[in-house]
């Protein structure tokens, strides 16, 4: 089994943009990628269309093979949404993900099989000529640290997938930014990690702190930074 799941993980490593071509758009960036399993339900995904460099940081349900399964979906699906039809709205991608993650699981059909699994992300399109950066999030929000303060918005209460009493609607936010802005996207794996002397979550706030502590330093020394504390 351990083989077999270690064979998993050479070919989800295989569609994980390398950071040399997020690099090749986004000068300064680091990506930060402990999986908690062999292979993992986080994954991060990355295209650039239309002169604009699109990144996101996706957490499926579950951890280990389950979430790779899921991961699989959304990383095919997140291609094929900007890719072929070529959309670059946050708001409009995540409408229609959630659209075809449903299809893809018969989550439209009450089918009593039917899984409710779905994903979580946060979604950015930066435009560089304009100075402007669009974010969408599900359930996920995005951190920026401008003029030394911390600032979130915060992601639609809907999840990709599975079922909703209500009508889903993403949001696109819009936001202006200068030279020396840091913009921070990730999963709920690193606050709630749990560790330290009482074993208990790193939670937010500190996770905050921490990036403001560090948000000034190189991109490749914050990632040194960050993962030297969770491995603390």
């Amino acid at each position: 089994i351990r083989e077999s799941i270690n064979y998993a993980k050479r070919i989800q490593a295989s569609i994980l943009p390398p950071i040399q071509k997020v690099e090749e758009h986004i000068k300064d960036c680091f990506i930060y990628y402990e999986p908690k399993d062999i292979v993992s339900g986080d994954f991060y995904w990355f295209e650039h269309v239309k002169n604009r460099p699109m990144i996101a940081v996706v957490d499926c349900t579950g951890h280990g093979v389950p979430g790779a399964f899921m991961s699989i979906i959304g990383y095919t699906q997140l291609n094929e949404i900007v890719n072929d039809q070529k959309i670059t709205d946050p708001g409009v991608i995540l409408k229609e993900l959630d659209k075809r993650v449903k299809l893809a699981l018969n989550q439209n059909n009450g089918a009593k099989v039917s899984s409710m699994d779905g994903m979580e992300l946060g979604l950015i399109s930066i435009n560089y000529e304009d100075r402007k950066l669009e974010f969408a999030g599900a359930m996920r929000p995005l951190y920026f640290v401008k003029n030394s303060e911390l600032h979130i918005v915060k992601g639609d209460k809907f999840s990709i997938g599975g079922s909703s009493l209500h009508k889903k609607t993403f949001t696109t936010h819009r936001l202006n930014f200068k030279k020396g802005d840091s913009f921070y996207l990730f999963s709920d794996g690193y606050p709630d990690q749990f560790g330290g002397p009482k074993g208990k979550k790193f939670m937010y706030k500190p996770f905050k702190n921490l990036l403001l502590d560090i948000h000034q330093l190189p991109f490749k020394e914050q990632e040194a930074k960050l993962h030297e504390a969770f491995d603390s």
